[in-house]
């Protein structure tokens, strides 16, 4: 915890102005919130959390630039914050500044080694370069950490299938459905992983289903 951190908790004033300024993002009022969030940035500079939501407000008023400097702020505050610079990745995305995605999800593999999210996203970033043997040893490594990590298997069911290992990735693929993972995301991509498989195979009636 920085010591600017500390000092804004120990200041109810401030701290009054930053829950009001969070109030207004969280509502989606982002036009009211970017004055509190620059002022309060001015006087609290080490701290990442208040340029990653000045960064949020910015992009939600399309100030797309200044929302770029807020997160490039908060990343080199957050060099040993994987959660934090994964976040960062998710709003870099939709910012599509796409060499600040891979960026942050490479430096948040870094920042915790022992992070599978961190791990997974940055396999799946490679996935999309075409990168395959630099995904399959990021995932590999990952897996041996967290074998039991559904979003992690889903990736390396979908790197079997991009490396034509069909059967191993459907296989794979077909275990995650059965055992109805918690995360959405994984029992969704899971299915439509699954359904390209067998479309490649030429069995449409089960991919339709």
């Amino acid at each position: 915890m920085s010591n600017e951190f500390t000092r804004l908790q120990n200041s109810p004033r401030e701290v009054a102005r930053w829950q009001k300024a969070q109030q207004q993002l969280m509502a989606k009022r982002f036009a009211p919130a970017l004055p509190g969030y620059r002022d309060i940035v001015k006087r609290f500079a080490g701290v990442a959390q208040l340029w990653f939501e000045l960064g949020i407000a910015a992009m939600g008023e399309l100030e797309f630039d200044e929302a770029d400097q807020a997160f490039r702020r908060a990343m080199d505050l957050s060099a040993q914050d994987a959660q934090m610079l994964i976040l960062l990745a998710q709003q870099y995305q939709r910012l599509r500044r796409l060499d600040q995605v891979r960026l942050c999800f490479e430096r948040a593999a870094q920042a915790d080694t022992t992070s599978a999210l961190a791990q997974t996203n940055l396999a799946l970033w490679h996935e999309k370069d075409r990168q395959l043997d630099q995904a399959w040893e990021v995932i590999q490594t990952c897996l041996a950490a967290h074998p039991a990590d559904a979003f992690a298997q889903y990736v390396k069911a979908l790197l079997l299938h991009r490396k034509g290992l069909n059967t191993e990735a459907e296989n794979l693929a077909r275990d995650l459905i059965q055992r109805d993972p918690p995360d959405a995301n994984v029992r969704i991509s899971s299915r439509h992983l699954l359904a390209e498989i067998l479309d490649d195979a030429g069995q449409y009636a089960e991919a339709l289903q």
